[in-house]
Parts: structure tokens; C-alpha cells; sequence
């Protein structure tokens, strides 16, 4: 039920603010652009921890899921645990350097 009022209260307020931005706004500016209309000019200050919490929680299910599946398939292997381990936190950190606007 938590998920399901956040994503209408998500969905709400985009549809309230969508004549507000262009059409190819980023996805980085979008959420401090929404931020920034419905909190003010300080909203980043709770927005990007917000953001880049869910984005770090979202990386680590997944990596977590991928290595548990590698641990499973190849039980006898620590060596491919490890690496999948490796490379997951890796791809994981490598991508989310972008997500994060600093100072935006």
C-alpha cells in the first residue's frame, strides 16, 4: 500500500507540473526540477540524499541477486562468486556516477 500512494503521489504531482518542463528534459533534472517547483529552491538538499538512496538500494538488490545466482549455479566455485561479486559492485558504481547530479 506505501508503494502504491508514493507512485500516485508521483504520478499526481508530474501530472500537475508537466506543462512546466520540455519534452527531453534529463532524468537527473526532472526530479529537481519537480522538487524545486513543489519545495523550493532548498528541495535538493532532500531530494538527491532521496534519489541516490534509492539508486544505491536498487544496486545493491541487484547485485545481491546476480551473486546469490552465481553462488547457487556454481556452488563448488568460490572463485566465480567473487567475481561476479567484483564486477557487480564495479558496473554498479561506474554506472550511479552518473545519476547523481553534485551541486545541481
Amino acid at each position: 500500500m506505501d508503494s502504491f500512494l508514493c507512485y500516485a503521489g508521483l504520478i499526481f504531482t508530474g501530472a500537475l507540473v508537466h506543462n512546466e518542463f520540455y519534452a527531453h528534459i534529463s532524468t537527473t533534472a526532472l526530479p529537481n526540477g519537480i522538487g524545486s517547483k513543489t519545495l523550493g529552491n532548498t528541495s535538493h538538499l532532500l531530494v538527491n540524499p532521496l534519489v541516490g538512496s534509492a539508486c544505491f538500494t536498487t544496486a545493491m538488490g541487484i547485485v545481491s541477486g546476480t551473486v546469490d545466482f552465481m553462488k547457487c549455479t556454481c556452488p563448488a566455485s568460490q572463485k566465480a562468486y567473487t567475481i561476479t561479486a567484483i564486477f557487480g559492485c564495479g558496473e554498479a558504481s561506474a554506472s550511479g556516477n552518473e545519476l547523481i547530479p553534485i551541486g545541481a
